[in-house]
C-alpha cells in the first residue's frame, strides 16, 4: 500500500475544488511543455487505503471513459486514495482519432522512443507504479460474446465487457473472482439487460492466446511487470446513449474500487453533468476576438495567431483546443503559430467534439514578392523561429519541431525531414504539420550524422519543379549539470515583508549524499537548459524550475531528475535534511 499523498507538504501545488465541501484534487501537469501535456489528478481519502490509478482517453475516440474519468475526480474518497488521469493522449482526443503516429495503448512492452506516444508511455509507467492497481476505461465495438451469436456479438467485440489478462495471477491476484463479484451486482439492475457486461479473459499469457497484442497494453504491464492488479472496462461503441455509458463506467468503477480496498462516494448528478457537457459557453479569443460572438473572424496574412482561453473558462474539466483543417492533432491555443498560406475555417473543439466553426476573413495580401529565398518557418517547443537556406538549426534531444511551411510558399509546398518517416503507408514525403519529435531512434541511421555528443540531420525541399533547399539540424544529447537550490528566508509575519535569499546550494548527481539545513527552496539548474523536472523519493507528482520545493522535516531524500520533453531519467541526487 502506497499512501502517495504522504509528502504532500514538499510542493506548491494546483488545488481543484470538488462538489463536495472541503475537498481538492491536487492536479499535476507531466510533460507541460510540449504538444502532449498529461493532467493527472490525485485524490486523497479521509481514511488511509490504497491507491488506485483510474485512466481514460489513451486512445482519443472513446469518449465516455474520458468523461467519466473527469467526473470521477469530484468523488468524495472515504477510504485509500486515487489517482485519475481523465485524457491518456491529448492529440489523439484533439482529433478525435484512435491514434495519430501509433496506438499508445500499444507501447508498453518496451521503452521505445520514437514518437511523442513513447514519452507518454514513459509517464504513464512512473504514475501507474505509484499505485496499488490500476483501472483502465474503454470503449470498444459491437459486443463481445464468448461464442459467436451474430457480427456485433462475437469473441472479435469488445464492448460491455471488463477484460482481464489471466483468471489468476501468481496465486494471489484473482481477477476473474473480483470481475464476478461486481458484475453480479451491476448487471442485476442494468436496463436494458440485453446490454449486460461480460468477463472478457483474454488469457494473455498463454502462448495460444487470441489476442497476442494485448501483451503491449498498459493493463499487461502493470500486471506483469509492476505485479499489481489490472483490468480494463469496455462500454460499447454502439450504445449511443453517452449518458447511459458514463454512469456504467463510474458505477462499475465505483464497485470495483470497493473490491480493491477504496470506497468513494460518486458526484450526485451524473447524466444531468453529461447532457450538459457540450453546452458550456465557448470563452476563446482569437487574435483579440471574441468567437463566442460570431461565426467570422479577420485575419491578416503572415501574422502570428494569438488563441487564449478566457480568465472564466472552464480548464480543470474540459478539455478546449482551436483545431486548424490541415492538422487536426495540434491545438493552436496558447501555440505559436503563423498564418502562411490561406485556410477557409477554424474549428472549436471541446474533448474531441466539434462546437463550432469559425469561418476566417482574410484581410491583406498573400505571396508579396519580397524575399529573394525562401524562408523557414518552424516552432520549436511551441516557440515561433526562421532559418533561412543553408543556416543550421540548433535543438536538445526529446524536443518537437513542427515546420509551419515557407515564407513566402506558393502553392503546396513539400518540406521533407530526411529519414524520418511520418507515415509508413503514404510516406509521401511530406514532414510538413507534423509534431517531429528529435529522437535518434527515430530515425532511419542512413539519414543521420552521429558525432557522439550531437547528431544531425537535414530537411529539404521537395516541391516538384522547385530549387531544393537545404537546412541542417544539429542535435545535443540532453545532459544535466546539476541544480541550485536557493533557500529562503521565511518572511517575518507583519505585513509588508518578502522572502529573501539566503544561501545557494550547488547539488550534482551521483553517490554523494548533500546535507542540507531544513527550509523553503527555489528549485533552479546551472548551464544553458533548464527544461527539466525533479521528483523527490517515492511522490508522483514534478516540480519544476522556478518552482518552491520545502524541505520541513528531517530525514534523507532522493531528488529524481526526468528531461521534461521525453520523460528520460537524467541523474538522482541524495540529500540528508538535518
Amino acid at each position: 500500500m502506497r499512501l502517495i499523498l504522504l509528502l504532500i507538504s514538499l510542493f506548491s501545488l494546483v488545488l481543484v475544488c470538488s462538489s463536495y465541501p472541503g475537498l481538492a484534487a491536487t492536479r499535476a501537469t507531466f510533460l507541460a511543455r510540449t504538444y502532449y501535456p498529461l493532467e493527472v489528478y490525485f485524490l486523497q481519502g479521509n481514511e488511509t487505503g490504497p491507491t488506485i490509478m483510474i485512466q481514460g482517453g489513451i486512445q482519443g475516440d472513446e469518449l465516455s471513459g474520458i468523461i467519466a474519468a473527469q467526473i470521477l475526480t469530484k468523488s468524495l474518497i472515504k477510504k485509500g486514495n486515487l489517482i485519475v488521469v481523465p485524457r491518456a493522449n491529448l492529440p489523439s482526443i484533439f482529433a478525435f482519432k484512435r491514434r495519430i503516429n501509433v496506438d499508445l495503448n500499444r507501447r508498453f512492452d518496451q521503452d521505445y522512443n520514437q514518437y511523442y506516444e513513447d514519452y507518454l508511455a514513459r509517464a504513464i509507467r512512473y504514475v501507474v507504479s505509484k499505485s496499488d492497481g490500476l483501472i483502465h476505461l474503454h470503449e470498444g465495438s459491437g459486443f463481445y460474446s464468448p461464442t459467436y451469436v451474430s457480427h456485433l456479438r462475437n469473441p472479435k467485440h469488445f464492448g460491455q465487457s471488463i477484460i482481464i489478462d489471466t483468471h489468476i495471477f501468481e496465486d494471489r491476484i484473482f481477477l476473474a473472482s473480483l470481475v464476478q463479484s461486481v458484475l453480479g451486482r451491476v448487471n442485476g439492475d442494468l436496463s436494458p439487460p440485453k446490454y449486460s457486461f461480460q468477463l472478457f479473459n483474454m488469457n494473455t499469457f498463454a502462448a495460444a492466446t487470441l489476442y497476442p497484442e494485448q501483451r503491449k497494453s498498459l493493463t499487461y504491464y502493470t500486471l506483469r511487470e509492476l505485479k499489481l492488479p489490472a483490468l480494463a472496462v469496455e462500454v460499447s461503441k454502439n450504445i449511443r446513449d453517452l449518458s447511459w455509458k458514463v454512469n456504467c463506467h463510474c458505477r462499475i468503477v465505483k464497485e470495483l474500487l470497493s473490491q480493491m480496498g477504496v470506497e468513494i462516494e460518486l458526484p450526485v448528478g451524473i447524466t444531468k453533468l453529461v447532457k450538459e457537457w457540450f453546452n458550456g459557453r465557448i470563452n476563446i479569443k482569437i487574435n483579440g476576438q471574441d468567437v463566442a460572438k460570431s461565426s467570422q473572424i479577420t485575419l491578416t496574412p503572415y501574422k502570428e495567431l494569438d488563441i487564449q482561453l478566457g480568465p472564466n473558462a472552464d480548464k480543470s474539466d474540459k478539455s478546449w483546443a482551436v483545431i486548424i483543417p490541415d492538422i487536426p492533432y495540434l491545438n493552436l491555443i496558447n501555440t505559436k503559430f503563423v498564418c502562411l498560406k490561406p485556410f477557409p475555417y477554424l474549428d472549436i473543439v471541446q474533448d474531441g467534439q466539434k462546437i463550432k466553426r469559425i469561418n476566417i476573413n482574410w484581410k491583406g495580401t498573400w505571396f508579396q514578392k519580397d524575399l529573394k529565398l525562401p524562408v523557414l518557418v518552424y516552432s520549436q517547443d511551441r516557440e515561433i523561429k526562421l532559418a533561412r537556406p543553408g543556416t543550421q538549426i540548433s535543438a536538445y534531444e526529446g524536443q518537437t519541431i513542427l515546420l509551419h511551411g515557407l515564407w513566402l510558399e506558393h502553392g503546396q509546398e513539400v518540406l521533407n525531414v530526411k529519414g524520418f518517416v511520418t507515415n509508413e503507408i503514404t510516406n509521401d514525403g511530406q514532414d510538413k504539420g507534423i509534431p517531429i519529435v528529435l529522437a535518434k531512434n527515430g530515425f532511419m541511421s542512413k539519414y543521420i550524422k552521429d558525432n557522439g555528443n550531437d547528431w544531425s540531420f537535414v530537411i529539404q525541399r521537395e516541391t516538384e519543379r522547385k530549387v531544393r533547399y537545404k537546412w541542417k539540424v544539429k542535435v545535443q544529447n540532453t545532459k544535466f549539470s546539476g541544480l541550485r537550490l536557493v533557500k529562503l528566508l521565511q518572511p517575518a509575519k507583519q505585513i509588508g515583508t518578502s522572502t529573501k535569499d539566503t544561501k545557494q546550494y550547488f547539488l550534482f548527481p551521483g553517490d554523494k549524499e548533500y546535507s542540507l539545513e531544513r527550509g523553503r527552496y527555489t528549485l533552479k539548474s546551472f548551464g544553458a537548459d533548464e527544461n527539466f523536472m525533479c521528483f523527490v523519493g517515492d511522490h508522483p507528482l514534478p516540480i519544476y524550475p522556478d518552482e518552491k520545493l520545502n524541505f520541513l522535516h528531517n530525514g534523507r531524500y532522493t531528488l529524481h531528475i526526468f528531461e521534461s520533453r521525453s520523460f528520460a531519467e537524467l541523474g538522482q541526487i541524495k540529500i540528508n535534511i538535518q
